[in-house]
């Protein structure tokens, strides 16, 4: 009967061991897929700001652009208007 005892106490250990490893390389793979999608999260927020550079940087050359129009366009009135030629405008 002991004898008995040891082999189902063996097969359930050798159960729980192969479950364990199962377990196991299951959680290996989330872990590698979660390093994964946390690079993948990182090189998304690195291209967001990259986006966010960008675009303040294309509103400042759109505004510096609009002032330039309106000096261009004040310089033209004064020059024109100075040659007496204010009425080609």
């Amino acid at each position: 009967m002991a004898e008995d005892t040891v082999k189902v106490m063996k097969a359930i250990i050798a159960s729980l061991q192969r479950d364990l490893h199962a377990h196991k390389e299951r959680m290996e793979k989330i872990l590698l897929k979660q390093n994964e999608q946390r690079k993948q999260l990182n090189e998304a927020k690195e291209q967001v700001l990259e986006m966010a550079d960008l675009k303040r940087e294309y509103e400042m050359v759109v505004a510096e652009n609009e002032l330039l129009k309106r000096e261009l366009e004040q310089y033209r009135m004064r020059h024109n208007s100075s040659t007496g030629l204010s009425h080609l405008l």
